[in-house]
């Protein structure tokens, strides 16, 4: 278990954590772990899933839904093209269409969500490659997927767009959460989701399917980067007076079309290959008046670990649906 110490400057409402490695330990760590365990195939089946619709779509290929069947395997190279975290803000109230009620009275300042994402960057990215490769999908990052000028250029200049829910929901939850942040290297590109504090829900944003996104991402993106799929994880916060958050592990896949066009009118050229979640509501880091703060930031391996579990068993399962 990693220890370290934090800084914690309280300014009005703000909570302003600042990081560096000491030598400590405490009962309190390992929180994750002491709720959900260190075995990522347990956690994998304590997973949810967030699909657009549960149906099997069209032989077609016509309509929102992907026919997975038309794939023999799950996907070879998927790209790991955002992974973030943002700060949920204090909810007493909840959001209902145009109806919004909160009370943001605490937040992570950006360098400690800054730090934290990388922190959880850094203990998720090897159990995630290593869940995808043992169901025969090589999980890349920017550094491995990027080997080209043109693939420099095409994920630098990327932006995703939404549709109406989307656009709609990114303005409601806009005043009462942080601006995501995402760690070294890697672009941020938010999904449109929703940000309920007070239920702790955090799902993508995207019922009834979202042309413009799923087809940027999963059509236009991966074509770019000249991968079967992409995928973009992240995790919402929340700050409390003595500890920061973690609400819960949520990951989307994005990929074309498995059908080739043909005479559909209602064709998308991409889809929501998946997309697998965890809610959470544990102590990641605990602060205190002084310096010292300890954190289970190696827990989420686990966690990572057990997102590309359940992401490949759910492919596998539509694959193989009769």
């Amino acid at each position: 278990m990693n220890t370290s110490s934090c800084r914690c400057l309280v300014r009005g409402a703000v909570v302003f954590a600042l990081l560096a490695s000491v030598g400590m330990t405490s009962l309190w760590a390992g929180a994750v772990e002491k709720k959900f365990g260190s075995d990522a195939a347990v956690i994998a089946g304590k997973m949810k899933l967030n699909l657009m619709s549960m149906g099997h779509g069209s032989p077609n290929g016509s309509g929102p839904v992907p026919y997975l069947r038309a794939l023999s395997a799950p996907p070879k190279r998927v790209a790991l093209v955002s992974f973030y975290v943002w700060d949920s803000g204090n909810e007493t109230g909840s959001v209902y269409n145009t109806v919004i009620k909160w009370s943001s009275s605490k937040t992570v300042t950006a360098k400690g969500r800054d730090h934290v994402v990388n922190a959880l960057y850094a203990a998720a990215i090897k159990p995630m490659k290593d869940g995808f490769a043992a169901n025969g999908i090589q999980l890349l990052t920017p550094t491995e997927f990027l080997d080209t000028p043109e693939k420099k250029a095409a994920y630098e200049s990327f932006v995703p767009e939404h549709g109406a829910v989307g656009s709609v929901m990114g303005f409601l939850t806009k005043k009462n959460r942080s601006e995501p942040a995402a760690p070294d290297g890697f672009r941020l590109l938010p999904l449109p989701s929703n940000n309920n504090a007070k239920d702790k829900k955090f799902e993508m944003a995207a019922q009834g399917g979202d042309g413009k996104l799923f087809q940027g991402l999963g059509h236009d993106l991966a074509s770019a980067l000249q991968v079967d799929a992409v995928l973009v994880v992240y995790s919402p916060l929340q700050a409390q007076t003595k500890t920061i958050d973690l609400l819960g592990a949520y990951a989307y896949m994005f990929g074309p079309n498995p059908v080739p066009p043909g005479q559909s009118t209602l064709y998308w050229t991409g889809h929501q290959y998946s997309g697998v979640f965890l809610p959470m509501s544990v102590h990641l880091m605990e602060t205190a008046k002084g310096q010292e703060v300890e954190n289970c930031f190696e827990d989420y391996g686990a966690i990572a670990g057990a997102l590309a579990i359940r992401t490949s068993e759910y492919l596998k399962e539509r694959i193989a649906a009769k």
